[in-house]
């Protein structure tokens, strides 16, 4: 599904009505020719491990956006170096899937300006004093009125765009019949496997 922010519309603290990326190569490319017109250097170093579905991701992404006038080039490391980079802020461009989200918790860890690596994950050193008060009211209001501030906050960060939001994986399971028990989670981790439990299915010989 496609994606305009880190937690979906429908969970509790999800935002609704968010501003949609819309496919526009024309005016990206007004954009860019802009910018180097301006001064500024079309080149792009996009840093990726070596999984071969995130190099392949990488590719689109690099063609998309040589399309409309950027010089892309994929460097591509071992996971060790790879988010070592990632955490260090060694970087211009790079994607990675976020696992095991389920709190707006995230906000704090991602984009406020007090955590600046090492204190926190906002490794592009994003700084908005409008989205650091949000952060700290929605940590201190009641519970019932926490939902309508991370919509606000939401609402800020889709358009001021630190991360691009590309989409939320479906996670299916399959089963079987001798197999109960199991709950799948949004976020596909295997917490439920706790409480699986297996029938015995006795052979007979009815012979």
């Amino acid at each position: 599904r496609p994606a305009e922010s880190i937690l979906p519309d429908d969970h509790w603290a999800g935002a609704i009505d968010l501003p949609v990326t819309e496919f526009d190569p024309t005016k990206s490319a007004q954009l860019v020719a802009e910018f180097v017109a301006d001064g500024g250097d079309p080149k792009i170093v996009y840093k990726v491990s070596t999984d071969a579905l995130r190099l392949r991701i990488a590719a689109v992404i690099q063609q998309q956006l040589q399309s409309v006038g950027l010089t892309v080039e994929i460097q591509s490391h071992e996971w060790g170096t790879f988010y070592g980079d990632i955490k260090a802020g060694r970087f211009q461009l790079f994607s990675l899937a976020w696992v095991g989200v389920k709190m707006p918790d995230i906000f704090r860890h991602l984009f406020h300006s007090d955590s600046m690596p090492p204190k926190g994950a906002n490794r592009g050193r994003f700084v908005s004093q409008q989205v650091d008060q949000l952060i700290d009211l929605a940590e201190t209001v009641p519970i019932t009125e926490q939902a309508a501030v991370y919509g606000r906050l939401q609402q800020i960060i889709a358009q001021q765009r630190p991360y691009v939001s590309l989409w939320y994986e479906d996670h299916i399971l399959v089963t079987r019949s001798s197999l109960s028990g199991y709950q799948i989670s949004r976020d596909g981790n295997y917490d439920g496997l706790i409480d699986v439990k297996k029938q015995l299915i006795e052979a007979r010989d009815d012979g």
